[in-house]
């Protein structure tokens, strides 16, 4: 029996080695140099030979295909619409409540600006591209995804500058003398600070736009093992990670500080105390929110391009950005709940816009309830009490000519 059955496997293996097809053979040879060429290859096919970027899944300015193109039209322009309408009116408060009039405010304006931004452009260009796609396919030109991963990189470096920039201006004005936030925070430097930052913003933006760097946003090439370069590694640094630690140290101080006054016998808040304090709780809160929408996107981020990208999939990677990009849509909000006279501002504004009204007689209506600005004019011929009367200018006195009296 032994001798049979070795017989029988040596006829099988003679078999399947010399007497099959040869197309068969090939054909199985060629599919497992595809199986194994496809692991190599499957980054690149993201990219076709027209510039158009291929995801099954997620894609990085669509979002996910799991959702309907109109379920994500609907979303996007909700958010747009909602962000854009907020964001304008955390702008025009500044420029229409009095007690915000302050050129250090000017900086939240700012950040209100890189708001309107993502909400403005970078959203609709989302809704443009689900527009422009063809129905059975889902792609997008390279160029586009970087255009708009351009302007969010601008919009977030800016945002976290001018949020250090705003927490020293916030110390000055509570913990120090008015004659020291007005010679450094002045009308003139604030604007030449805000150019600043833009500038700083744009360069270091573009220069990722325009080069070939180590992190790309769009293609994520999953395979590649390049480390961060010295300039990423610089940036990362000194305009994100050192801005963001001195935010926070200086938000502490004037905690800390602000108690201290407080807490002196001596030491009694002013009207315009209370309301700079308030602001720059605001402040606080804001710089928190910015951190809470960015955070789990910073730490996709960081294991992506310290270990490798196919730690982090597409969709993970591609949601938590847009996160971070909600944050644009609901920041102006803080704003308004935080602070009373946002708020004021808000509702001035919206009654501006719906009830046809100036924003001076919007500002003026709760507070001038029970002053008001009618003028009486008596007429002599009608107050039978007034001395100039008819019935009193027949006794010949000399005033009977005055024609009115206005109270």
């Amino acid at each position: 029996m032994d001798n049979i059955t070795t017989s029988l496997l040596f006829e099988a293996l003679n078999f399947t080695t010399s007497e099959w097809p040869l197309d068969i053979v090939m054909n199985s040879s060629i599919n497992q140099e595809r199986d194994s060429m496809s692991l190599i290859l499957e980054p690149l096919a993201l990219i076709s030979k027209h510039g158009k970027i291929h995801h099954h899944s997620t894609h990085p300015v669509t979002l996910s295909t799991e959702w309907s193109r109109l379920a994500r039209l609907i979303f996007l322009t909700l958010l747009s619409v909602i962000g854009s309408v907020g964001n304008i009116f955390m702008i025009s408060a500044v420029m229409v409540e009095d007690h915000l009039k302050k050129a250090g405010n000017s900086l939240v304006v700012n950040i209100g600006l890189t708001d309107l931004i993502v909400t403005i452009v970078v959203i609709p260009i989302s809704i443009v591209s689900l527009l422009a796609m063809n129905k059975d396919e889902e792609e997008t030109p390279l160029s586009v995804c970087k255009f708009q991963w351009f302007l969010a990189a601008c919009a977030f470096l800016v945002s976290v500058l001018t949020l250090a920039v705003t927490s020293i201006e916030n110390y000055m004005r509570l913990c120090t003398t008015q004659d020291g936030t007005q010679q450094w925070f002045s009308r003139s430097n604030v604007t030449a600070i805000i150019l600043l930052i833009w500038f700083i913003g744009c360069v270091a933006s573009g220069l990722q736009y325009v080069s070939e760097v180590s992190f790309d946003y769009c293609k994520r090439n999953k395979n590649s093992n390049k480390t961060l370069l010295p300039f990423e590694t610089g940036v990362i640094a000194t305009l994100i990670l050192l801005p963001l630690l001195i935010t926070f140290l200086v938000h502490i101080r004037i905690i800390i500080d602000a108690k201290k006054f407080m807490s002196q016998p001596s030491f009694k808040a002013t009207a315009m105390y209370k309301s700079d304090f308030s602001l720059v709780r605001s402040n606080f809160y804001s710089f928190l929110t910015f951190v809470l929408f960015w955070l789990p996107f910073s730490i996709a981020f960081a294991i992506s391009v310290t270990t490798s990208p196919k730690n982090i999939n597409d969709k993970v990677f591609y949601y938590t950005s847009w996160m971070g990009l909600l944050k644009s849509c609901f920041h102006n909000i803080i704003y308004c709940i935080t602070n009373r006279h946002f708020r004021n501002a808000y509702f001035n504004l919206f009654n501006y816009c719906c009830c046809k009204t100036t924003v001076s007689t919007a500002r003026r209506r709760q507070q001038d309830v029970t002053r008001s600005d009618v003028r009486v004019h008596i007429i002599p011929g009608y107050n039978m009490y007034s001395y100039t009367s008819p019935q009193r200018a027949t006794h010949g006195h000399s005033w009977a000519k005055r024609d009115c009296h206005e109270l």
